[in-house]
């Protein structure tokens, strides 16, 4: 292969892999894009609507932080029985059953946000700690504004 058809190709794949990137929003992005949106509002908005935080330290200038978690969802996979074939360790190249059992697992997911606000109760920094799946479970964006950020993504492309 000629050194220009590798350059060539290596570039529609890049162009391609961006391409891919721009299609869709990362759980982190998403989130982050949600919670900004509670900037400059009051911080007992955020609580009524999403349920109280936790009163952490607060600075000289009257800055105050908080930390939020959401209520911990559990979810809890069923366990499994499989049989595979293993190589019999008596006789070589010959195989037997083996029954692999997985044991029923609960899993727990909780969101977990850091707020700061300003003297006067408002929200000027919300940073995601934890849980970036489980945070766009909370604060996810209606479909339509996803799409347009998706969209204005591949136009800038």
């Amino acid at each position: 292969m000629q050194k220009t058809q590798i350059i060539k190709q290596v570039a529609m794949l890049s162009v391609a892999f961006v391409l891919a990137s721009c299609s869709t929003l990362s759980a982190r992005e998403e989130s982050n894009l949600a919670l900004a949106k509670w900037q400059g509002k009051k911080i007992n908005d955020f609580f009524f609507v999403y349920g109280k935080g936790e009163f952490q330290a607060k600075s000289s200038q009257g800055i105050k932080a908080y930390f939020w978690k959401s209520p911990t969802r559990r979810v809890r996979t069923q366990g499994n029985s499989y049989i595979v074939k293993v190589a019999d360790p008596i006789f070589p190249g010959q195989f037997r059953d083996k029954i692999i059992t997985q044991a029923t697992q609960d899993r727990f997911y909780q969101c977990k946000l850091r707020i700061e606000t300003s003297s006067k109760g408002t929200i000027k920094n919300l940073v995601n700690v934890t849980g970036s799946n489980e945070c766009v479970r909370h604060f996810s964006l209606p479909i339509a504004e996803r799409k347009a950020i998706i969209n204005a993504r591949k136009a800038a492309y």
